[in-house]
């Protein structure tokens, strides 16, 4: 005797199906994304199919058998993308509608042509029972990777619907007169009930608790990720703090290192001008290039200061097209009493064409004197002295070059000789390089340093490439200059 009504049980699993999805989706309203799309929608279709089946006998075979089971498996096609999702593991959406289209087509095969009812029962039941399977492995997936508790719970359920319909399936099998529907006795019935009484409910509070852990956690590792950012904040402010109290003494240095040239400079043709004043032996009109040269080396010794200043306080200033000839003659005027004094010979080669780069004449110029200066210190061993400086452009770079005839430096020194403070000189900062260096690269630049370089007076080279201006309108054969333009400046 048949104890269940079967189109009850049906009719309330459906509309418990239609509703769990639907509060779902209404308590996920701040946490709504394409998995909990597509676990509601499954939801939606599995328990439309249901609604349907409870009105199998009613309604044409098209609906309640081919609509119905076209139903279940797009359900679990929906609920298999939804977990692959979380996995980040989504499928190509052909992967899961060309299996529901075959199964449809098979249906329709077996119920309509052959009339094979137990074959179709039978396939269908083992299909869905293996759709549910999969989505519970998923589910233990989920649970492993995310250590969910409900997504345990959610893999347990469905390994229990899958046990049912197994259950069915044998008795399909076994039962070979039975009814074609996808049930038909009582006990088998009420297991299916139950199952699917718990997939209906446990199934979608199990689902909305796993998608309430995640946000939990993804908010908890918001908090750990803001509380890292903000600490890391609070040591970079500790540490420029500390950086700015170390700037002062660098900045104290540096000062000290760029003013020495201009300030000496000052000091000796005061000097000079003192004593031939003194002497007797100058005229005013003699005094005016001394005087000349005070006004330009305190000039440059103010823009040095300025310089200093905004680098204490960056404010960058535009880059302007520069042309190296004027950089060379400014560098070469500034260097030009400290040479003479120390007895070097300064060359120079102006190539055939301008050379322009992009950059601020002060600090290339400043650039160009550190290395004269350092080329002038490297001689004091050599009896005739010379300095070359020269510049051109080998498209697309720009280069000013200062060579001398001394020793040169070794190979291993050549490694450190831009670091800070590294320096071979008694008495030396060891900044002078350093600072050439940073140059540089504020240019999009960069320094190379060569011992007897080809072409070369046979010392140290003292090499500075810039990106050239308008590259493509110059050639090398226009830009580099030969020897036979080589003049000689004392």
């Amino acid at each position: 005797m048949n104890w269940i009504d079967i189109p009850t049980v049906l009719l309330v699993l459906g509309l418990l199906y239609l509703m769990a999805p639907a509060i779902t989706w209404a308590v996920l309203a701040q946490d709504r994304s394409p998995s909990a799309a597509f676990w509601c929608a499954g939801g939606l279709l599995f328990g439309l199919g249901i609604f349907i089946a409870s009105f199998a006998n009613r309604l044409p075979a098209i609906i309640g058998v081919f609509l119905t089971n076209v139903l279940f498996w797009a359900s679990c096609a929906l609920r298999i993308q939804s977990l692959r999702w979380d996995l980040r593991e989504p499928l190509a959406w052909r992967w899961l509608w060309v299996p529901i289209g075959m199964a449809a087509l098979f249906t329709s095969i077996t119920h309509w042509g052959l009339g094979w009812y137990v074959m179709r029962a039978s396939v269908n039941t083992a299909l869905l029972a293996a759709g549910m399977a999969y989505i519970a492995l998923l589910a233990l997936r989920l649970g492993r990777q995310e250590r969910s508790r409900n997504a345990f719970f959610l893999a347990c359920i469905y390994l229990a619907l899958v046990m049912a319909l197994i259950v069915r399936l044998v008795e399909i099998l076994l039962h070979p007169g039975g009814n074609p529907l996808p049930v038909a006795r009582p006990a088998t019935t009420a297991l299916i009930a139950l199952t699917g009484l718990l997939t209906a409910v446990a199934g979608h509070f199990c689902y909305l608790g796993m998608v309430l852990d995640r946000a939990r956690r993804r908010e908890r590792v918001l908090v750990v990720e803001k509380a890292q950012r903000d600490a890391k904040i609070l040591l970079q402010q500790e540490v420029r703090q500390v950086e700015r109290q170390r700037s002062i003494d660098q900045m104290s240095v540096s000062l000290a290192h760029e003013l020495s040239q201009p300030v000496g400079a000052v000091l000796t043709n005061a000097q000079t001008g003192l004593r031939a004043i003194e002497l007797h032996r100058v005229t005013p009109q003699e005094l005016i290039p001394l005087l000349q040269q005070i006004e330009q080396s305190a000039r440059h010794a103010s823009r040095v200061i300025e310089r200093i200043r905004s680098f204490i306080r960056p404010s960058r200033l535009p880059h302007q097209p520069v042309d190296l000839a004027d950089v060379c003659h400014s560098a070469s005027e500034l260097a030009a009493t400290d040479l003479r004094k120390n007895g070097v010979e300064l060359l120079r080669s102006p190539p055939t064409t301008p050379v322009q780069v992009m950059g601020d004449a002060l600090e290339l110029t400043q650039a160009v004197l550190n290395g004269l200066r350092n080329a002038s210190d490297a001689l004091a061993s050599v009896q005739h002295r010379q300095v070359r400086l020269s510049y051109g452009c080998e498209a697309p770079w720009a280069w000013l070059r200062v060579e001398d005839n001394g020793p040169g430096l070794p190979a291993d020194q050549l490694k450190n000789a831009t670091e800070p403070f590294f320096t071979t000189k008694a008495g030396g900062l060891g900044l002078g390089l350093s600072i050439v260096e940073s140059i540089a690269q504020r240019h999009g630049g960069h320094l190379i340093l060569a011992h007897a370089a080809p072409g070369g007076l046979g010392g140290a080279t003292f090499e500075l490439r810039l990106p050239l201006l308008c590259p493509t309108a110059r050639t090398p054969s226009s830009c580099v200059s030969s020897d036979s333009a080589t003049a000689s400046e004392p």
